[in-house]
C-alpha cells in the first residue's frame, strides 16, 4: 500500500510541474502608429491593380521583406525601417505585372514609377503594323505555293 500511495504523489508532482506548460497560449496584440510606404498599383487606364500576388525585396536581398496581395485599392502598404532601396516583383493571374527597383527616401511624399513609356496611339500604330507584317508573310508563304 506504501508503494501505490509514494507513485500517486508521484504522479502527482510530475502533473503539477507540467501543469503550466499545459495551458493554452495566448495571442497579444500591439497597435502603434508608424510613418509607412503605400505602392499604388493600377492598369494602365487607372483601374486598381487588385487583389494580385506581389513580393517586396529589400535591393539585393535574396529572401522577401513582404509578401502577399494588393488591397482592393491596388495597394501594398509597408514599414520600410532604414532600408532605402527596394525591389518590387507583382504578379496577376492575367500576365500583367511589374518587376522593378526603387528607392524610397526618408521623408519623401511621392515616387512614381509607370512600367509602360507608350502612349495608347502609339500601341495601335504598332499593333496595325504587326498584324499587316503578319498578313505580308502569310501571302509570301501561300504565293510560294502556288507556283
Amino acid at each position: 500500500m506504501a508503494v501505490t500511495t509514494q507513485f500517486r504523489s508521484f504522479l502527482l508532482l510530475v502533473l503539477l510541474v507540467y501543469a503550466p506548460s499545459c495551458l493554452s497560449h495566448g495571442v497579444s496584440l500591439k497597435i502603434e502608429r508608424q510613418e509607412a510606404g503605400v505602392i499604388w498599383l493600377q492598369h494602365s487606364d487607372d483601374t486598381p491593380l487588385a487583389d494580385v500576388e506581389y513580393e517586396l525585396a529589400a535591393d539585393g536581398g535574396n529572401a522577401p521583406y513582404q509578401s502577399g496581395k494588393s488591397d482592393a485599392l491596388g495597394r501594398v502598404v509597408f514599414i520600410p525601417g532604414d532600408v532605402r532601396e527596394w525591389r518590387l516583383r507583382v504578379f496577376s493571374e492575367d500576365g500583367h505585372g511589374i518587376d522593378t527597383v526603387f528607392e524610397l527616401a526618408p521623408g519623401a511624399t511621392s515616387h512614381s514609377h509607370t512600367g509602360q513609356t507608350y502612349s495608347d496611339f502609339t500601341k495601335l500604330i504598332l499593333g496595325i503594323g504587326i498584324l499587316l507584317s503578319g498578313f505580308g508573310v502569310m501571302m509570301l508563304f501561300v504565293k510560294r505555293k502556288r507556283r
